[in-house]
């Protein structure tokens, strides 16, 4: 199940329902702020087991994302991941591999630099990176994979490092070190509508390192700039649909991930402050001010990858405390997972969702006591049951919003209440309701008829 944070006003006094705007230029109200998380309560870590691959990737692994090339046919999606390898089990697989389940294989040529960034677009698989070729075929930094061959994502293409792609509706954003694409000058980020490039303002003056869409035209992103379009802008901004807005103060140091919680977004980065405020490694934006989340991460504070799962964030990275490379925030504190990662230098570069598992990739050999190589799964409760949300559709009665793994009507109705009254918590389940297509089954910070026809559609299918 998808469960993402509420905020509940401070102190406890209020919430606010409806959908969401992006939360720029309010002042936070002072006292303390209180989190709930929507729909189900963080299992036990002793309810969640480390699972993966005793053979994998020769080098490490700094992107993932789930692939299932016939959408809504009969094959399984499988897990593909980018690094810096020539071979994924002693199979060729340069750079970039596949995961099906019980063995790994290479996609073509592969590519011949470093994959930094994957993300499926329009039904099809895109790779961004260091790369300029695969075999010899022209793919510079950004490149497609057509089913048996990599070739060239469009005519134009960057002129630098892609370090980070995110899906928007029908275009894709494109982000990194390069400052032209094609004969375009477009600073280190653009977007592709699908037919052709355009720019966001005059971009930024440093690396962006990664993106991450807000509503239907918004977008975050954070990396090591100073300004961005015309204002002044601490490696973090907001474009607003037409022009780029600050984050307060921003960071003192890149921010290197961001990833969505409810209404707010955390940031995870090498910084020590967020806003003035001390928030080491990781840094939560809410409601037009920077909030620390905990203490924290110390001896190395860099956090590479953010996700969401099971009703908690998950940070990854180079870190040894307050646990080895992964650690997981329940709303009070940082946990280890078990026993964690081990290996020589271990680290988190990269997470996402498969097949109900948060997938975890990166540096190390061992994950929770078992040997693994690069990459693992953590899982909780067994596999999750998207559209199961309640155990009642009676408001304020017991296990009202709650999860109790049986799937029947109370859901349907519950999650009919939930759309109805604008909760973005629970209803907000996917950018588009076409399967296969990129941003299905990812909430957007939106909510429209795509959610509602994407909810009958995993209903309809069961658990």
């Amino acid at each position: 199940m998808s469960t993402r944070w509420i905020y509940l006003g401070v102190a406890a006094s209020t919430t606010s329902r409806g959908r969401r705007v992006p939360g720029v230029g309010r002042a936070a109200s002072s006292g303390a702020v209180v989190w709930l998380l929507a729909g189900v309560t963080p299992p036990a870590i002793g309810q969640c087991s480390w699972s993966g691959p005793s053979t994998g990737p020769a080098g490490p692994v700094v992107a993932m994302v789930a692939f299932d090339p016939d959408g809504p046919g009969p094959a399984l999606e499988s897990l593909v991941v980018g690094g810096l390898f020539a071979t994924a089990a002693g199979q060729p697989a340069v750079n970039v591999a596949v995961w099906n389940g019980s063995s790994w294989t290479g996609l073509g040529l592969g590519l011949n630099g470093e994959v930094k960034a994957l993300a499926v677009y329009q039904g099809q698989l895109m790779a961004g990176g260091k790369f300029t070729l695969s075999g010899q075929t022209p793919v510079a930094y950004l490149a497609r994979w057509t089913g048996s061959a990599w070739v060239a994502f469009a005519s134009e293409q960057p002129t630098g490092d892609v370090l980070s792609l995110a899906v928007q509706g029908s275009s894709l954003i494109v982000a990194g070190g390069f400052q032209w694409v094609g004969g375009l000058e477009v600073d280190r980020i653009a977007r592709w509508n699908g037919a052709a490039w355009s720019g966001f303002g005059l971009g930024a003056d440093g690396v962006v390192n990664a993106v991450l869409p807000e509503g239907a035209a918004g977008v975050y992103a954070v990396g090591a700039f100073e300004q961005i379009g015309e204002v002044g802008a601490a490696r973090a901004a907001l474009w607003t649909g037409s022009a780029w807005v600050a984050l307060g103060a921003g960071l003192d140091s890149p921010g290197f991930a961001a990833a969505r919680a409810g209404s707010d977004v955390i940031v995870g980065g090498t910084f020590s402050t967020a806003g003035g405020t001390s928030a080491v490694g990781v840094a939560r934006w809410s409601i037009g001010a920077w909030q620390s989340v905990g203490s924290g991460f110390s001896n190395g504070n860099a956090v590479r990858a953010l996700a969401s799962y099971n009703g908690a964030v998950y940070a990854g990275g180079v870190f040894t405390s307050p646990a080895q490379g992964i650690a997981r925030w329940d709303g009070q504190a940082w946990d280890a997972l078990d026993s964690g990662i081990t290996g020589p230098s271990p680290s988190v570069y990269a997470l996402t969702m498969f097949r109900g598992a948060l997938a975890v990739g990166g540096d190390f050999t061992g994950a929770g006591g078992q040997s693994v190589r690069r990459v693992a799964f953590w899982t909780c409760g067994g596999a999750m049951c998207r559209p199961d949300l309640t155990t009642s559709a009676v408001p304020g009665s017991p296990g009202y919003g709650v999860a109790n793994g049986t799937l029947n009507n109370d859901d349907f109705f519950y999650y009919l209440t939930q759309f109805a009254a604008g909760n973005l918590a629970v209803a907000d389940m996917t950018t588009t309701a076409v399967p296969g297509s990129g941003g299905y089954g990812v909430p957007n910070g939106l909510l429209n008829n795509d959610d509602f026809f994407y909810y009958l559609t995993v209903f309809a299918v069961g658990c």
